[in-house]
């Protein structure tokens, strides 16, 4: 990586320090609770190896020792870095019942080693941002697309805080990409992965494709062959080595949970699932949930309006394309969880250089909503729900840095905000010459 200005490296250096601090500090004393079911998943896929997915939909999760009913919903490759970092940290969770409540103490060894991976795929995101928009636009531009992403409260919050995966997809997903011209064959493969790691990726990959459709088809073929090779070489091993866990494997990958009542309202982040919910439980308006129960026809609304005034503007680029593929599903897919703005922050860093005044300024605005949420929620629940001895002064500092608001009215209100500002953006973008 060719820095061309000593102003430059340090500047760099300061992004990537700051971030790594910002990250560092709270990873080992704060854990979400899919850390403590990343071991329960762990645990078995060990036990069971290859035929992990006859156990993935959790109709064994008491006798397999996993701490929720919750099932394992993804491709093989986070199961496969589980299982390595399981094996270097064994420590048990602590799971019992005290009087009427259900308690879940996680090992600070697992968080760590989790939370490790989780940050060095935020930090492989972050360089990838800036190779990718300084080989285009200059460093200028590729420290700040870098910064926007690595110093946002919300990326720090998903792979420090909580502890989600979604920035080992999107740096998979970036690392295509970045060798997109010059091998477009590898770039598939990589996008392949990346969609094996986490289907989130999935509409951005989906705007990509439409893309070099209309716009470059020349490319197109061994693109699409190179993810057809990435979708299939992390499935074939499980598939290989134990046949009868196929049928599991892609019931697992596909499966899609039943639209209905979103809870907490508090972690929904589309405003019309949002407030469905919210009058179906307050008012007992049963038709209010045909928003959520047919979120798919407000997706292919959007989707089909999208791509036509894109297709009207020959200027946009791959980036407009993922950015505004996936707008249209943060906006009209009925459950929406806060891990999936890690993608978003990522290709809206991607395509901000690009923009005009009324997309940057949309951008920005959704930047600062997005962002302010992790100010806004009790955000302290991390930092002692699943920690035997959690860090009291870190618990009354992070108190003290949120709003703490449990109201779901709030919450409401604020997602539907949200939800305009991205539809608003999603509006400027395609509508800008």
């Amino acid at each position: 990586m060719l820095i061309h200005s000593r102003r430059s490296l340090i500047l760099l250096g300061i992004v990537l320090l700051t971030g790594l601090v910002l990250r560092v500090l709270p990873a080992p004393i704060s854990t979400g609770s899919d850390i403590a079911q990343f071991a329960g998943f762990a645990d078995t896929f060990l036990r069971h190896g290859a035929c992990f997915y006859k156990y993935a939909s959790a109709s064994m999760w008491r006798s397999e020792g996993w701490p929720y009913n919750w099932p394992y919903v993804y491709g093989p490759i986070w199961i496969t870095i589980l299982g390595g970092l399981r094996f270097a940290s064994p420590e048990k969770l602590a799971m019992f019942w005290r009087e009427r409540t259900y308690y879940v103490y996680v090992p600070r060894s697992w968080i760590v080693a989790v939370k490790s991976v989780l940050i060095l795929g935020d930090v492989a995101s972050a360089i990838l941002l800036y190779l990718i928009i300084r080989r285009r636009l200059g460093e200028k531009w590729g420290l700040a697309s870098m910064a926007l992403y690595f110093l946002s409260p919300a990326t720090i919050y998903v792979s420090s805080i909580y502890g989600m995966f979604d920035q080992i997809a999107l740096a998979l997903l970036l690392g295509g990409l970045l060798i997109l011209d010059e091998n477009p064959l590898a770039a598939g493969v990589l996008s392949g992965y990346a969609f094996m790691a986490k289907q989130v990726v999935g509409p951005p990959i989906l705007g990509l494709i439409i893309y070099l459709a209309l716009r470059r088809s020349r490319i197109l073929r061994n693109y699409a062959l190179g993810l057809v090779v990435g979708l299939l070489t992390p499935l074939l091993p499980f598939m290989i080595a134990c046949p009868s866990s196929i049928p599991g494997m892609f019931k697992s990958i596909s499966a899609a949970p039943n639209p209905g009542p979103v809870k907490p309202l508090s972690y929904d982040f589309n405003g019309f699932s949002s407030i469905a919910t919210y009058l179906y439980n307050t008012r007992n308006i049963g038709s209010a949930l045909s928003l959520i129960r047919y979120w798919w026809v407000t997706f292919l609304i959007l989707l089909a309006l999208t791509l036509y005034g894109l297709y009207r503007r020959p200027g946009r680029n791959m980036y407009d394309y993922m950015l505004a593929v996936y707008i249209v599903f943060l906006a009209s897919y009925w459950r929406v969880n806060y891990q999936y703005m890690v993608v978003f922050l990522g290709l809206a860093a991607l395509a901000l250089p690009y923009m005009k005044a009324c997309s940057r300024l949309g951008s920005i605005q959704a930047y600062i909503a997005v962002n302010a949420w992790v100010f806004i929620y009790p955000l302290s629940w991390w930092f002692h729900v699943h920690i035997r001895h959690p860090d009291i002064n870190a618990w009354r500092i992070i108190d003290k840095m949120t709003l703490m608001v449990f109201d779901d009215a709030f919450y409401v209100a604020y997602v539907l905000g949200l939800t305009f500002i991205l539809l608003s953006l999603l509006a400027c973008r395609v509508a800008e010459r």
